[in-house]
């Protein structure tokens, strides 16, 4: 079995020397052989593992029980542990999702958030050929278009699944076979859930017709992906003479071209063209994108209403997409919203919202965790969490502990748009830990900041304007309202509410993009240092 892992692993180039990997761990038999095949090939790579198990806050006893095997697995190979709980149930009913949804969201943004905090460049996942059958037969029972048939990936962007070339009779034979002990998720075996469903009925069935049946729908859902990839040139060149660009909120596709094109290519161009949009394709099935193309062969002024907000309006020579309103998701998180406010990722990635536009990735975190990594336990090998190292300085800062490096003027200048150095908002907010170290350098930079960490007093979050905001101005400790901070840096009335804070309570630790409070600046009693980043995003995801 070994063997067939290696050779998945090098045909799909998963693996290289060196790799520092985060390692998801549930103790289930899956996980717990991606563990021990990792382990396998640690020396071949010279891998390092970090092991992150996540409690779902669902299973009570039973779910401290896996979290204490996985520990010892861990402990028992001198491995990285660390322990996250979350409360899924809770996430669920506030996104309203079902409780399989907000579980695999809340796991992937946790194994994101320690890729970075423990400087990680892949996160190995135990899906396996059976989770691809179940994958494939749940996406076509949904009305999937190609790609959601093809199933999983053995790779993409920094996630590698090694065990996807196996079968799950296949890893608990490996199992068995070695003596390694794995534990039952009792909840694998309820039918309150649809994969359990075509687990447990559909695709066991279907292996009593042939005992091959999961093996030929993960093939036949590679095949898939080989035809889809090609769809895709095709779609991709038939675009370039269809699709024209209006504003952020409107497209138009040109009738005759895309009339002219096969029915697959007109379907694909279509589902495209929503996914610009919408930034999603959830929620379009394929009866959405057949009513899109039906409005080719209607009068013009004929419209139909889709998911995200999103109208098709047919018109002499083109079909118009354009979002006309919000939804409510995009609604829940304007700035006059009571909820429009997200805890900061300390460490990790937060995303900042665009004007006019909804936060990505919302139910960042949950709201009983700590200061420090989010929901952690324990690390290291069992042992108590350390905060990550201090980072050396980047060139072109300002050396000493005196601040921002930026001037009262350009730091109005940044608020105002009329600076060169504004930032552009609707990115990401990287946020570190740094221990403070004599002569450490402060970034000059206005996307840059540092904090000293031991003076935060509350929850770190991102939000807009309040009443009773103020900032720190000066060393001896003078404050000023926020409002009336705006009014002296002539920041326009328009833009006052739609600026992102980076707040502690009331307290405003930082316009970001200007300037920092004083009450939270770098010293020499400085233990701990909060530095945070503002990244720029890529147009093209």
């Amino acid at each position: 079995m070994i063997n067939k892992v290696k050779q998945y692993v090098k045909k799909y180039k998963m693996l290289e020397k060196g790799d520092q990997i985060i390692v998801g761990v549930s103790g289930g038999a899956d996980s717990v052989c991606l563990f021990h095949v990792l382990l396998e090939l640690q020396r071949e790579y010279g891998l390092t593992l970090y092991v992150i198990h996540v409690n779902h806050g669902i299973r009570g006893e039973e779910a401290l029980r896996d979290e204490e095997h996985v520990r010892e697995l861990c402990k028992k190979e001198n491995v990285s542990f660390t322990s996250v709980y979350k409360d899924i149930p809770a996430l669920a009913k506030e996104g309203r999702m079902s409780l399989e949804e907000a579980g695999r969201k809340v796991r992937y943004e946790v194994f994101n958030q320690y890729l970075i905090a423990y400087k990680c460049n892949k996160i190995a996942i135990a899906h396996n050929k059976n989770d691809n059958a179940e994958t494939i037969l749940f996406h076509m029972f949904r009305g999937s278009a190609l790609a959601g048939l093809t199933g999983i990936s053995p790779i993409r962007d920094k996630l590698i699944r090694p065990l996807l070339c196996l079968s799950r009779q296949e890893i608990e034979e490996y199992l068995q076979e070695k003596g390694i002990p794995f534990l039952n998720d009792s909840t694998n075996y309820t039918l309150d859930y649809s994969r359990n469903k075509i687990r447990l009925g559909i695709l066991k069935e279907a292996q009593e017709i042939n005992r091959g049946a999961v093996s030929h729908i993960a093939k036949a859902g590679e095949s898939l992906k080989e035809i889809q990839e090609f769809i895709e040139k095709s779609t991709q060149k038939a675009m370039e003479g269809i699709l024209i660009k209006e504003e952020n909120n409107s497209l138009l596709l040109k009738a005759e071209e895309l009339k002219a094109e096969d029915a697959v290519i007109q379907k694909e161009v279509v589902r495209k063209a929503l996914y610009l949009l919408g930034e999603s394709l959830k929620d379009i099935e394929a009866v959405h994108v057949a009513a899109v193309l039906e409005l080719l062969d209607k009068q013009a002024g004929r419209r139909i209403n889709l998911p995200y907000g999103i109208t098709a309006i047919r018109e002499y020579r083109h079909i118009e997409l354009l979002i006309e309103k919000k939804d409510r998701k995009e609604e829940a998180y304007s700035a006059d919203s009571d909820i429009a406010e997200w805890e900061l990722i300390i460490p990790g990635v937060t995303p900042l919202p665009r004007r006019g536009k909804k936060l990505h990735g919302a139910e960042i975190s949950s709201a009983s965790e700590e200061k420090g990594l989010p929901g952690a336990v324990t690390s290291s090998a069992g042992e108590g969490t350390s905060i990550p190292g201090a980072v050396t300085s980047a060139a072109g800062e300002e050396k000493g502990l005196s601040g921002s490096g930026m001037s009262p003027a350009d730091e109005a200048n940044t608020l105002t748009g009329t600076g060169k150095n504004r930032p552009f908002l609707g990115n990401s907010l990287i946020a570190t830990i740094l221990n403070y170290k004599k002569n450490m350098i402060i970034p000059e930079s206005i996307c840059t900041k540092w904090f000293d960490y031991d003076k935060i007093k509350d929850t770190v979050l991102i939000r807009f304007r309040k009443q009773g905001d103020y900032l720190c101005i000066d060393k001896q400790g003078g404050t000023k309202k926020l409002k009336a901070f705006f009014i002296d840096e002539k920041v326009p009335r328009q833009e006052r509410d739609v600026l992102p804070l980076l707040a502690d309570g009331s307290h405003i630790m930082w316009v970001i993009g200007s300037r920092i409070s004083e009450a939270y600046k770098v010293d020499e009693n400085t233990r701990r240092i909060l530095q945070i980043k503002l990244t720029e995003e890529e147009e093209n995801e």
